[in-house]
């Protein structure tokens, strides 16, 4: 209870700090920022314009977002590091969050082979140049994978709730079944959200599309976790 209590302080003062950052930043300005709820959980906050406020939305879940919740809204990522030249030619960009932005090029692929694995909802990205790019989307992926091979794969396990269940905290070693992801591109692993995993077939696509993943490399999720 103690516990809870001291996250569920800490999350009131990080909401009220970021809306103090928003309210700062001016009528016109409105920013995606990492919060965290009182079970620790990842969300991306918006602002809404009309109350000034932030309001969480989770990309982590597998869950469609209704459009409502997002349409109309500016949504904005700062990349410090990269110049729009430069930044144009990565068409998977990682953030500092749990999301994760999609090109034109790559959305259409998915649009083409997996349109129902994914979500895209517009971003507008500022560069270092302070460059605008409008036609990049965050990546809401709709899949969850369960596919472990329970025999091999070991789990670290926490106890979290009052009642005594234990929640995954990570994994030592890990082993997917051969059909694990069935017909799907791309997933999240029931078992730990955060991680992305991608179908063989998803990575011989994009080379008979020629797009290539610029900074990113396959692992087996063996080799990962080995």
């Amino acid at each position: 209870q103690e516990e809870r209590a001291k996250l569920k302080s800490g999350q009131r003062a990080l909401n009220n700090k970021i809306n103090e950052m928003v309210q700062n930043k001016g009528e016109n300005m409105s920013k995606v920022l990492l919060i965290k709820n009182e079970k620790n959980q990842k969300a991306i906050g918006m602002e809404n314009r009309k109350t000034r406020e932030i309001e969480p939305i989770y990309l982590g879940r597998c869950e469609y977002i209704k459009s409502e919740n997002w349409e109309n809204k500016y949504i904005e990522f700062e990349f410090e590091d990269l110049k729009k030249e430069k930044l144009l030619k990565y068409h998977y960009l990682n953030t500092n969050s749990i999301v994760h932005l999609a090109s034109p090029t790559l959305q259409d692929f998915f649009n083409k082979y997996a349109p129902n694995d994914v979500q895209f909802i517009p971003v507008t990205i500022i560069t270092k140049d302070n460059k605008k790019v409008t036609d990049y989307a965050m990546i809401n992926i709709l899949t969850e994978i369960d596919g472990h091979d329970k025999e091999y794969t070991e789990y670290n396990y926490i106890d979290y709730f009052d009642d005594g269940n234990k929640v995954i905290n990570g994994i030592n070693k890990i082993k997917y079944l051969n059909d694990a992801m069935g017909e799907h591109l791309i997933g999240r692993d029931k078992f730990s959200l955060s991680c992305i995993v991608f179908s063989e077939k998803f990575r011989d696509l994009l080379k008979l599309e020629k797009i290539k993943l610029k900074d990113y490399k396959y692992y087996l999720p063996e080799e990962w976790y080995s």
